[in-house]
């Protein structure tokens, strides 16, 4: 029978042991999920959490547990929360910026290029919807900082794209001359926002209404609402120019 000293050191032996196995499986579970890309999967779950819940509402913390790592492993990947953020949406808007000046330097005629813009701007926000939203939601962040001037340049290049074009629709005859181009832009961009957040967001309020809309409908009824606002008040019955423009969009890289 063991004596009381030896009863003691086996009890402390098995604390030891004890303590040992809790210490060897601390992080365990933060290092299960290995993604071959680890850096995308961050991407992804960082604009899953951010388009939900915001920007300013979203710790670096809440991303690691997301993706299953610590808090300070995601530092290896970035080093700042705007990184990430940077990250999630740079490649939506080089491509906007890209595809914007590529259509509005086409041959087309000023309406024919509206009507492309508005079908590929819309087609972006819907098919890429959380990051659309992030730019959208953010926009204040966006305009404000200096970590995000490459954004705030790419926008205004598409904000001049535009307007060149409808300027260039009111000196031919095809817009209506009194148009103040300023609201028009902002309050074109803003519905279209908003047409792919009601439609692609996903939320389960506005399912049964989604259910009642094709893709095409939608786009339809924002091409003919658009254009009954900005054309002449002589062409307001006009031919849509929707087969050329849509071959024009066509041609994205």
């Amino acid at each position: 029978m063991p004596t009381k000293s030896a009863r003691a050191s086996l009890r402390s032996s098995d604390v030891r042991r004890s303590a040992r196995k809790q210490v060897a499986t601390l992080g365990k579970g933060k290092s299960s999920v290995p993604p071959t890309d680890r850096r995308a999967y961050i991407i992804k779950r960082a604009t899953e959490r951010i388009a939900k819940h915001g920007f300013g509402a979203t710790s670096v913390r809440q991303i690691a547990d997301d993706v299953d790592i610590l808090s300070g492993s995601l530092y290896h990947h970035f080093a700042t929360k705007e990184e990430i953020l940077h990250e999630i949406v740079k490649d939506a808007v080089v491509r906007l910026h890209d595809e914007t000046l590529r259509i509005t330097s086409s041959g087309a005629d000023p309406e024919t290029k509206i009507v492309a813009l508005v079908l590929f701007e819309l087609g972006e926000l819907v098919e890429k919807h959380q990051v659309h939203a992030i730019l959208y939601n953010e926009r204040k962040l966006f305009r404000n900082s200096a970590e995000f001037s490459d954004v705030r340049a790419a926008k205004t290049v598409i904000y001049h794209a535009w307007r060149s074009v409808l300027e260039a629709g009111m000196d031919g005859g095809q817009f209506d001359a009194r148009l103040d181009l300023y609201l028009m832009i902002r309050t074109i961009m803003r519905m279209l926002n908003s047409a792919a957040d009601w439609y692609a967001s996903g939320d389960e309020t506005l399912a049964r209404v989604v259910e009642m809309y094709s893709f095409e409908d939608v786009k339809t009824f924002y091409l003919r609402f658009i254009l009954g606002a900005i054309r002449d008040p002589g062409r307001v019955d006009a031919a849509v120019p929707r087969e050329e423009a849509e071959r024009l969009v066509a041609a994205a890289g």
